[in-house]
């Protein structure tokens, strides 16, 4: 009877739950904290990578936004430069064209500027043909170094005219007057040991040809 009325918390095999230490409650503490701490860390980091990765991609986005509109404006410029490098071309042409049409142009009215002068001074020679005479006083102020035995050589017409006004100039000069009859009315030429002078009217005129088409050529350098 005796063991039959010990407590049911003393029967053999049962032991009752003992109660928990301090020490155990202290380790169960820092497990929890533990588990805790890495399930910060865990997830701490998992939102960090995501971050980063949604970082990374927004930051490889806009560098390729950046590259691609940087590769687009020089393909844009080298389409651009192929394309107007024909038009830079014919522009050139044109520019050449224009400039060789300004000198064709120029020197048809030079030459049709001379044509009426020649015409003019014709008629004017005509009607007053003593013209001559300013010339010879001219050429005989200049003094033309053309050595010993200076000759003036003119028109028939001419020399008749000379002598009867400039008889005493001439011979003051040591000029000697001589017939040409090459030579048109109104012109004249001087000759000497050393050289000569060219004032026939031919040769007027191409010296004044000459000058006026030299003169454009010189305005564009």
């Amino acid at each position: 009877m005796g063991d039959l009325e010990r407590p049911r918390s003393e029967r053999p095999g049962e032991r009752a739950a003992k109660p928990q230490r301090p020490a155990d409650q202290t380790f169960d503490a820092r497990a929890e904290l533990n588990t805790l701490r890495r399930q910060v860390r865990d997830q701490a980091y998992q939102e960090g990578h995501q971050a980063g990765f949604e970082a990374g991609q927004e930051q490889g986005y806009s560098q390729g936004l950046e590259q691609g509109r940087r590769d687009g404006e020089q393909q844009a410029r080298e389409q651009a430069a192929a394309a107007l490098a024909p038009l830079a071309e014919l522009a050139g042409q044109f520019q050449n064209a224009v400039q060789t049409l300004d000198r064709q142009i120029a020197d048809d009215l030079v030459d049709l500027a001379l044509a009426v002068g020649k015409q003019l001074a014709g008629e004017a020679l005509a009607a007053k043909p003593e013209q001559v005479l300013s010339l010879v006083r001219e050429l005989l102020q200049q003094e033309p170094q053309l050595g010993a035995h200076p000759r003036l050589w003119l028109h028939p017409d001419d020399l008749a005219l000379v002598e009867e006004h400039l008889a005493m100039e001439l011979t003051a000069a040591g000029w000697q007057a001589r017939v040409d009859p090459d030579l048109q009315r109104g012109g004249c030429r001087v000759t000497g040991d050393a050289g000569e002078r060219d004032a026939s009217r031919a040769g007027r005129w191409d010296m004044l040809l000459a000058k006026l088409r030299r003169q454009p050529r010189e305005s564009e350098t």
